[in-house]
């Protein structure tokens, strides 16, 4: 497969297949009605989607046509990086003639494709073992109930419960084009989703940039609400859109609700409000041509009498405010990850007939994202009037496979073997060729030359023995990339890790978490995206159940390095690695000037990690939201197209600082003259001369092998602010010319980026560690690995106090 990652574009010699297995089953036809168990697929992905190289949920309908009700074992076999068949499965009790579901999550290969043919079993299970196999069941994405759709692993994906796209798919408007013209990435916009169509477990969110609720009764049950929150926790964003009647979510009611303890206060209902007084929120001022339009709304907060249904804690922050200072959008942070409720039904197809909601107005201020999210008719209205670039844009790929795997390749010892091999070899040449026969000519034994090779063969296999005996590792050693985050005041870690773990011994040796397992941590083979799988010729198989934790299993050892990634939240042990980023003494704080605006930080950190940290950034998002940006005027005439000159604004105002090193034990003081505010610590400009800098349109453009670790380190930082990096330009100059451009692409670390924390005021350090110890308490066959060693990316965030009278003055 091309490393373009392309899925539907590449050809493939299995279409025949794919089509063969739509209609014709191992469960199918006639025989089904005579098996123990019949298996549909319903569906891959959730609402049908799928992204290669991520974890899966697939969802299967199982009828038993046993006698009795019994307990089976169905699972999903689907290979891993290595060639080996990893068995995703879990315990489902079946009674007699009643379809039961089951979902089955397991990582999918970046190099699959809408004809990639998996299977599903179901097993009897006999004193609480697999026992003999009921049913098999062989499918593909394309031949499922519902095909599903595969897309390219460089798209992103937004989900929407309920009907209606809720304003969210002008950010896909640009997906029939060859190329985004105003993103880095093509944004892809799941809708219709329903709650039946829900999976039990947060990984089958994992894939969603964010999740979008409309109008559909939240009947979750235990297993779907857990889920939710535990995506959320995670970094997720729940997105619920209040319906015009009703309180489905039951804010401030007695009765509990799915979300419980989670929500705002009851929100007030306000009749009558004229769409005019929504643009502020929805679109641009003046955009609408219906402005007479009158809505109910929710208000969270009033100022001018004082409602508040938000409480004292500070936990909800405003989101979106009207004209008047009424609060009709709410935001909280969750864990690592974020809240939002909004008081406008989205659903309204009144908004719908007018254009509303602009994606780029609300939607960039409640999910962090920069770039415009112009119409189609915009787009073509642009292109008429002869201001829409046409200039040919280079992708850059900021996160593909070589960011990780040259870090955490094995390659000394992989070196060194080479190295006495191919010396093994050329003394082995000499002796048995023109050395020995020379030596036997000089003694005149030309006639022992065939016992003399023999020999020579035997002598030599028995030191290659020997060499490799005492080259070979016979320790678990790791190499890792990780990304480690805390929050302030928060109660655990969140860690992503790309390992490549050397198991030394032969045959199934146990992996595993060392923590209680509550947290449904994930860990699994990981094949890096752009790059063919290397499989072994003998395969095994492994079994990992989602029923209980997916983070144990044992895998199969050949005395060499395999490649894991895992998704872990807790509490890092601080004997066994180190402490973190902490405050010394007070806590950090903004001081104001006399207008009342934020004007500088207070407080002092300490380096508490277990070394030096290089690469420093520090990073303070104001809580000041900047203005809507204004449409371009040509002619004298308002246009639907967003001003150049304001094209890519980000939501807030904020400051950014470098620092090289950052030394172990040593306070950082944020009142510090080179951390003051100033011309050149602009956060938009400095995340433009950091990482885009358009007189060099290259300083993206490295080349997988020649990534050097500063490099490396860099693209790392962008990953974590992907959604905040300057968006290309789409518009032509008033000279015709234009400077050059960049588009940029993830293959991998979607569940990195922090840019949603940049839609509220806070403090994010970030710096490196090199040559770090595994963060993450990975156990392998029972014991920490003798060696872990690797580097660790540590990013420390402080929520700060929002002054909602001061967010949204300058609009």
């Amino acid at each position: 497969m091309a490393a373009t990652g392309r899925i539907a574009a590449v050809p493939s010699p299995r279409p025949l297949l794919a089509a063969l297995l739509a209609t014709t089953a191992l469960t199918g036809g006639a025989a089904a009605q005579d098996a123990p168990v019949t298996i549909t697929v319903d569906r891959i992905g959730v609402g049908g989607v799928v992204r290669p190289g991520e974890v899966t949920a697939l969802r299967c309908t199982l009828v038993s046509n046993l006698p009795g009700p019994e307990a089976i074992w169905v699972q999903w076999d689907i290979p891993n990086a290595d060639g080996d068949v990893a068995e995703h499965g879990r315990r489902v009790t079946l009674a007699p003639g009643q379809p039961s579901l089951a979902w089955l999550y397991a990582p999918l290969l970046p190099t699959d494709d809408a004809q990639s043919v998996w299977t599903v079993r179901a097993y009897a299970m006999a004193d609480g073992e697999r026992g003999r196999e009921l049913a098999a069941h062989r499918f593909s994405p394309s031949s499922t109930a519902n095909p599903a759709l595969v897309l390219e692993n460089t798209t992103a994906l937004i989900a929407v419960v309920g009907p209606g796209h809720l304003g969210l798919g002008g950010y896909a408007s640009s997906a029939g084009l060859g190329r985004p013209p105003v993103s880095h990435e093509v944004t892809h916009v799941v809708a219709g989703i329903r709650v039946a169509d829900l999976p039990d477990r947060w990984e089958g969110w994992k894939g969603f940039e964010a999740i979008a609720w409309g109008d559909e009764p939240p009947d979750l049950g235990a297993e779907k609400t857990q889920a939710l929150r535990a995506y959320v926790r995670r970094g997720g964003h729940l997105a619920i859109v209040l319906p015009t009647v009703g309180n489905p979510w039951k804010l401030g009611a007695a009765i509990p609700g799915p979300f419980t303890g989670l929500l705002p206060g009851r929100p007030r209902r306000d009749e009558g409000v004229p769409l005019r007084d929504l643009e502020r929120v929805l679109g641009h001022p003046g955009s609408s041509a219906q402005p007479t339009l009158m809505f109910s709304i929710r208000v969270f907060r009033d100022p001018t009498d004082g409602f508040d249904a938000l409480g004292p804690d500070g936990a909800w922050i405003p989101a979106a405010t009207l004209a008047d200072g009424r609060v009709v959008a709410v935001q909280r942070a969750e864990g690592f990850g974020t809240i939002s409720v909004l008081g406008i039904d989205l659903a309204d197809r009144r908004l719908a007939s007018v254009g509303l909601p602009s994606a780029d107005v609300l939607w960039n201020r409640i999910l962090g994202r920069r770039a415009d999210a112009p119409s189609p008719s915009t787009l073509a209205a642009m292109e008429e009037a002869e201001v829409l670039s046409d200039q040919v844009i280079t992708p850059h790929l900021v996160g593909g496979g070589g960011l990780v795997t040259q870090e955490i390749a094995m390659v000394r010892a992989a070196g060194t073997g080479l190295l006495l091999a191919f010396l093994l070899f050329l003394a082995y040449w000499v002796v048995a060729g023109p050395g020995g026969f020379y030596l036997l000519k000089h003694w005149k034994l030309q006639h022992l030359s065939w016992l003399g090779f023999a020999a020579t063969g035997l002598a030599f296999t028995a030191i290659a023995w020997g060499l490799v005996g005492m080259l070979r590792e016979r320790d678990v050693v790791v190499r890792h990339v990780t990304v480690l985050d805390h929050i302030y005041n928060g109660t655990a870690q969140r860690a992503v890790s790309w390992l490549s773990v050397h198991l030394p011994g032969y045959g199934p040796t146990p992996l595993r978490f060392d923590d209680d397992g509550t947290r449904r941590n994930l860990l699994h083979s990981w094949a890096p995206p752009g790059r063919p799988p290397q499989t072994f010729p003998n395969r095994d198989r492994y079994r990992v159940r989602v029923d209980e934790s997916p983070s144990s299993f044992a895998i199969t050892a050949r005395a060499t390095a395999t490649e894991l990634q895992a998704h872990w939240m807790g509490v890092v042990d601080e004997q066994r690695w180190g402490d973190l980023i902490r405050v010394e003494n007070e806590a950090v704080h903004v001081v104001r000037d006399p207008s009342g605006r934020d004007d500088r930080l207070r407080g002092v950190l300490v380096n508490r990690l277990p070394g030096d940290l290089v690469d420093v950034s520090v990073i303070w998002v104001q809580g000041r939201r900047l203005p809507v940006p204004l449409q371009a005027t040509l002619d004298g005439r308002r246009q639907p197209w967003i001003d150049a000159d304001q094209s890519g604004r980000m939501t807030n105002a904020g400051h950014f600082w470098r620092v090289a090193a950052w030394p172990r034990g040593t306070p950082l003081d944020l009142s510090d003259p080179q951390l003051a505010p100033g011309p050149t610590t602009g956060l938009a400009d400095a995340i433009d001369a950091r990482y885009v800098d358009r007189r060099d349109p290259t300083l993206l453009t490295f080349l997988e092998p020649r990534m050097t670790p500063a490099d490396r380190r860099r693209m790392l930082e962008a990953l974590g602010l992907f959604r905040q990096l300057t968006p290309p330009s789409y518009h032509l100059t008033t000279t015709k010319e234009h400077p050059p451009n960049y588009v940029a692409l993830r293959r991998l670390g979607r569940g990195i980026d922090l840019s949603g924390w940049f839609t509220r005021p806070c403090l994010i350090v970030t710096g490196f560690l090199k040559d770090s110890a595994l963060p993450i308490p990975l156990l392998v066959d029972g014991a920490e690995p003798a060696e872990s060693t690797g580097t660790t990316f540590v990013r420390w965030i402080h929520p700060l106090p929002d002054d909602g009278r001061l967010a949204f003055g300058g609009e």
